[in-house]
């Protein structure tokens, strides 16, 4: 008998750890290396790239693929931009203090597979950039 309820005990100890552990995945982002994800990003796998700085910011480099959805529109925005809560999702800014606040908004609204990239300042891998326009000469 004492076997047994020390058995019983056990299981609902690891049963709260579980519970613990995937309640607190479900609103803590998660920083992913570069390396990391640039093999993601190389693999062909289904997921999204978002530059959560402005767009003069986005303008000057960015990853090559990041789609441009500043912090302060992404709360409006992605429910329509980002439809799928399952989708694979990584964030990036400029120094990655904007990607953690994003990866946290995104946490707490119900997206499911976030990953804050950090920083396009410490992305080893080379930035694209907008073209300039010039203005039209008369």
């Amino acid at each position: 008998m004492k076997h047994k309820t020390a058995w019983i005990l056990g299981a609902a100890a690891l049963a709260g750890i579980g519970y613990a552990v995937h309640s607190r995945r479900k609103t803590e982002s998660v920083r992913i290396a570069p390396e990391k994800a640039k093999a993601l990003l190389s693999s062909g796998k289904a997921m999204r790239l978002i530059d959560v700085r402005e767009p003069q910011e986005y303008a000057e480099g960015h990853i090559q693929g990041a789609e441009l959805i500043p912090l302060g529109e992404l709360r409006e925005r992605a429910p329509k931009e980002l439809p799928d809560k399952e989708a694979l999702i990584l964030l990036c800014c400029r120094s990655g203090r904007r990607s953690a606040q994003a990866a946290q908004l995104l946490s707490s609204m119900g997206y499911t597979h976030v990953f804050d990239l950090g920083g396009v300042l410490s992305w080893p891998y080379g930035l694209e950039k907008e073209p300039q326009t010039t203005p039209k000469q008369e």
